[in-house]
């Protein structure tokens, strides 16, 4: 009965089912070669789906994943990245989305953002690096009402050389780090954490903080 495909009701897209945990990988010779056709397939299915990145990607505009009731869905980077291949600013932009969680998140020179409601675990070892300067209010940034929670004995290393905010939540969202986080910066100007219009960012006791003096926190 595995990955059969049945249908529930009298929509046009038919709901996809399987006993186990269901494998979508993106990349060179991968089941797709971009990340929202995988979360578009993923979303498809009830049971758990693990989305795997198996070579690094390049995107070149802004990425929406838009519009995904997806807490089954697990966004796992591996040791992939995936890159601007552009010169101008772009983000990955999660709206009106939940998704179980990502883990091993690698972006370069690329933000995410949060916004209308969504919500996303983030585990394992983050890496964010922004040398392109931009209009974003945040590397990465959680806004409209949205929740970005780091899990427990995550590793978050976010730098920039454009002197922008680094972590940000803003406009009633909350970003939230679990015990035993540790987050890393070595970008000596501009602001670690920031919150604006009702944001929240609430820190475990038990985290770590490292970065240089000059970086206000």
């Amino acid at each position: 009965q595995n990955n059969l495909n049945t249908n529930f009701s009298s929509t046009s897209r038919p709901v996809k089912t399987q006993t186990t945990t269901k494998t979508i990988t993106v990349g060179t010779g991968g089941d797709f070669t971009d990340l929202v056709s995988a979360v578009n397939e993923a979303k498809k299915y009830t049971s758990p789906v693990t989305i795997s990145l198996i070579s690094n990607l390049q995107i070149s505009q802004d990425t929406y994943i838009n519009s995904i009731n997806g807490e089954h869905i697990i966004i796992n980077f591996g040791n992939f990245k995936i890159s601007n291949s552009s010169s101008s600013e772009i983000g990955l932009f999660l709206t009106a989305s939940n998704i179980g969680r990502i883990q091993n998140l690698n972006l370069d020179n690329i933000n995410f953002i949060a916004g209308l409601c969504s919500k996303v675990a983030l585990v394992g070892t983050i890496n964010m690096q922004n040398n392109i300067s931009n209009t974003f209010s945040g590397i990465l940034f959680a806004t409209q009402s949205s929740a970005i929670c780091f899990g427990s004995n995550v590793e978050v290393n976010i730098n920039s050389t454009t002197g922008q905010n680094l972590i940000l939540a803003g406009t009633g969202s909350i970003i939230s780090f679990s015990s035993s986080s540790t987050i890393n910066s070595t970008t000596n100007s501009g602001k670690l954490l920031t919150v604006y219009n009702a944001g929240i960012i609430a820190i475990h006791s038990t985290a770590i903080i490292n970065k240089p003096a000059g970086l206000n926190l």
